[in-house]
């Protein structure tokens, strides 16, 4: 059965002419299922739209296709993303203060350090974000980064990603879902080593038809 292969960055094909590209997949990380796609639209000044996976009909190497008029497109919500810091949670040291000759002193503590947070409005609480190039890792370090990922069209479920393994020149390698321990903010992290990577394929086209 022919899988459907999200190629990030490629075109977004509206009722009535192109739309947009692919800019990202939004998936529950509890379960693998992509829920939603985000359409990027505009050069300088762009825009993201969070689209449900329900509007795909149909995907190739270098168009999906949405079963909805590009006017349409506005009725769905914008994807933003908010950073923020705040202060690291450390055990142990909470702020004190002790009655002195002076008055009412609070105990210096050392410098907390900070930490960069991260709100995703347009998509459900809960769901991550998988973007073209997100970091991919194991126990020991960087392994590649996405380039696209591969679902069941029936249940929508990821059965795939592939990496790019390559630094100047591609090299694709794809591996299952299987070995995907976590998807969180900033990368995904799976549970094999640096020689059992080696061991999967190389990324072709044509194993979509038997994956």
């Amino acid at each position: 059965m022919k899988r459907f292969n999200f190629n990030l960055g490629t075109k977004v094909q509206c009722t009535d002419g192109q739309c947009g590209n692919l800019s990202k997949l939004v998936v529950d990380p509890n379960n693998g299922y992509i829920t939603d796609i985000i359409v990027e639209k505009g050069f300088l000044l762009t825009t993201d739209t969070v689209l449900p996976i329900t509007l795909v009909e149909n995907v190739t190497d270098e168009q999906i296709y949405l079963s909805i008029p590009s006017d349409d497109i506005s009725r769905y919500p914008a994807y933003r993303v908010t950073e923020f810091e705040e202060p690291a949670e450390i055990p142990g040291q909470p702020s004190a203060s002790v009655i002195s000759p002076f008055g009412v002193q609070t105990i210096t503590e050392p410098a907390v350090p900070m930490v960069k947070r991260k709100i995703s409005q347009g998509i459900e609480a809960g769901r991550q974000v998988i973007d073209a190039g997100m970091t991919v890792r194991n126990d020991e370090g960087i392994i590649g980064n996405v380039d696209r990922v591969i679902i069941d069209p029936i249940t929508g479920k990821i059965t795939h990603i592939v990496i790019n393994k390559g630094l100047i020149v591609s090299n694709l390698t794809i591996i299952p879902i299987a070995i995907v321990e976590s998807i969180y903010n900033d990368g995904i992290f799976v549970l094999a080593t640096d020689q059992e990577i080696e061991q999967f394929p190389a990324y072709d086209p044509s194993l979509n038809l038997m994956l």
